[in-house]
């Protein structure tokens, strides 16, 4: 039975610890500067893990580390781990996106294989989190084996992991927040769309929940092209006129210019598909984002 710390106990350490608890894995101390949350989740455990504000002696004898604190608080917790000296042969890891192993320099300094082990799914909650890492991708990036380390631990969560370069880290967050976190926001811009169109925003908001389904659905396992429907998919010139013309009504300069961009990303879809043609073509110097001639 592998031993655990983990240092920064928010939504993401709070799942880790609820997690792997369930895992098999023994949770020996939670460092949060939230005491009662922390608190809160050793309950949970048993045994019941020490809880500390500041990582401490015990949190320095587990066999892994895991600093889950945010991006910023990363490199300030490593280093306070590795000022308490007690180098114990293990490993440490953190669960940041964008940030890469070197975050933990001092703790590698230290004797401990040094790792990141990223979740890509959306945690806002504990309990809703540890649930999710049994059907969740994890990436993987760190020393050879700090990354055989963390196949092992995603394996026993119940997920799937798959290796990320160091130098790579951040344009994989960036590619994550688009999936994610821009997706929201572009929901967001749909919902303001239909309360324009007189919708009330109890009605905005749940209409198109099944309409986002369907197409998360159509997306799993198939290429993007594949799932691409609509007026942008078949051409449809007199369809997108209309949209356009709707929009500029709105006098909206964001939800315009989310439409164009989408819809030229859209066509290039639609051309891996095999449309092309003059409609095609007319709906790119329509949206204004023609590559030939951009003015």
């Amino acid at each position: 039975m592998r031993t655990v710390s983990i240092v920064g106990v928010g939504n993401v350490g709070g799942s880790y610890a609820l997690a792997l608890d369930s895992a098999g894995y023994k949770v020996l101390s939670l460092v949060s500067r939230d005491l009662d949350k922390a608190q809160k989740i050793a309950g949970r455990i048993k045994p019941r893990p020490f809880v500390s504000d500041a990582p401490d002696k015990k949190t320095v004898s587990a066999e892994i580390i895991f600093v889950t604190t945010q991006d910023s608080g990363i490199q300030g917790a490593a280093n306070q781990i590795a000022s308490i000296g007690a180098a114990h042969q293990g490993f440490a890891f953190h669960a940041s996106g964008a940030l890469n192993s070197s975050e933990l320099d001092s703790i590698k300094a230290s004797g401990r294989e040094t790792g990141s082990i990223h979740p890509l799914i959306s945690i806002n909650d504990p309990d809703r989190g540890a649930e999710s890492f049994q059907s969740a991708f994890f990436a993987l990036e760190g020393s050879d084996n700090a990354v055989d380390e963390g196949k092992l631990l995603v394996k026993a969560l119940g997920g799937r992991s798959f290796e990320v370069r160091s130098k790579n880290k951040s344009l994989y967050h960036a590619a994550a927040v688009v999936a994610c976190g821009h997706l929201v926001a572009l929901i967001n811009t749909s919902r303001r769309m239909l309360l324009e169109a007189g919708l009330e925003p109890e009605t905005a908001r749940d209409v198109l929940d099944p309409l986002i389904e369907s197409t998360v659905a159509n997306l799993a396992g198939s290429e993007s092209h594949s799932a691409l429907t609509g007026p942008f998919a078949r051409a449809d010139l007199k369809t997108i006129q209309m949209h356009l013309h709707k929009i500029e009504e709105i006098a909206d300069k964001d939800i315009s210019e989310v439409y164009r961009l989408l819809g030229r990303i859209s066509l290039d879809l639609a051309g891996e598909k095999g449309l092309s043609g003059t409609e095609s073509e007319a709906i790119r110097k329509l949206i204004l984002l023609d590559k030939s001639n951009p003015k």
